[in-house]
């Protein structure tokens, strides 16, 4: 990669601060690592069996803090005004609720309504059904509030484990894990105002005025110039063919060249053009290197 970014940009970072040399090791040779990772243990080894009582405080701790992040999804699907009274209405009934009762709510409130049966309250926060469209594998995905949609995109794109990416990948991410109504619109905006892949990348498409016709009203307000070739060479050495033609009276000129750098061309345009018809008010080229 020219420009490595992300992850890879940090290890390379962090690899810069030793001096060492790669050296390739054969699969054969690991068995070090292997005797580690695969060592034979029978079901009632005493290692495997034995809890050390600070593990066991870490894991009580783990499931605490995943407690309270329940909690607060719970809290903040409640607070949402889209997702609280489609939450309301499937804690009171499996059926879907009346069109009379959705019609006044919001454009969110009624697509996640439309998308009924793929609903559900899973320990009391809002999923979404998802299945794989090339394995068929489901997964439930939880139903993300306004006010933390911009917190996740953040985390997508500059995360550690991110790397800033497209707009495809951002989204298949996404989809792996959360929904929201609008979440394909939210990560294209997003990947545009994100400084630094405007700073890398630069606009995706360039704008171009449009094609406009040139009017002249004298003889040498403007020529047009132009190279072609090159050719088979001539017995003079000549490759390259300038041509030179005025905008108001379409008079041609034409000069056979051996090459086509500017001392050659603008000797050209001394001596065959300009001493002949005067300088003229406009040059026009297409900007190649030996006009400029």
């Amino acid at each position: 990669m020219k420009e490595p970014e992300g992850q890879l940009a940090r290890w390379i970072g962090k690899l810069e601060q030793y001096n060492y040399e790669i050296e390739h090791r054969p699969g054969r040779v690991h068995n070090n690592a292997d005797s580690l990772s695969r060592r034979p243990c029978p079901p009632e080894c005493v290692h495997c069996s034995r809890r050390e009582p600070e593990v066991a405080v870490r894991k009580v701790t783990v499931a605490h803090s995943t407690t309270e992040a329940d909690e607060k999804w719970k809290r903040d699907q409640r607070e949402d005004s889209d997702l609280s009274l489609v939450i309301g209405w499937l804690e009171a009934s499996s059926e879907r609720p009346p069109k009379e009762t959705v019609s006044p709510e919001s454009p969110a409130t009624k697509c996640l309504v439309d998308q009924w049966e793929a609903l559900s309250l899973r320990g009391g926060i809002l999923h979404r059904r998802w299945t794989h469209a090339r394995t068929g594998e489901v997964s439930w995905l939880v139903v993300v509030t306004c006010s933390r949609r911009q917190e996740l995109l953040k985390e997508m794109r500059e995360g550690n484990t991110s790397g800033h990416l497209g707009v495809k990948c951002t989204l298949e991410k996404l989809r792996q894990r959360v929904y929201w109504v609008g979440l394909r619109r939210d990560a294209q905006e997003w990947s545009k105002i994100c400084d630094v892949c405007a700073a890398k990348k630069g606009p995706a498409h360039k704008t171009r005025a449009s094609l406009q016709v040139y009017h002249t009203g004298a003889p040498m307000e403007r020529l047009a110039v132009d190279i072609a070739g090159p050719f088979p060479c001539t017995e003079r050495g000549n490759k390259y063919l300038c041509v030179v033609m005025d905008y108001f009276t379409k008079w041609p000129e034409v000069c056979a060249l051996p090459n086509h750098e500017a001392e050659t061309v603008a000797q050209f345009f001394v001596e065959e053009v300009f001493v002949h018809y005067g300088v003229p008010g406009e040059l026009h080229s297409d900007q190649g290197r030996e006009f400029e």
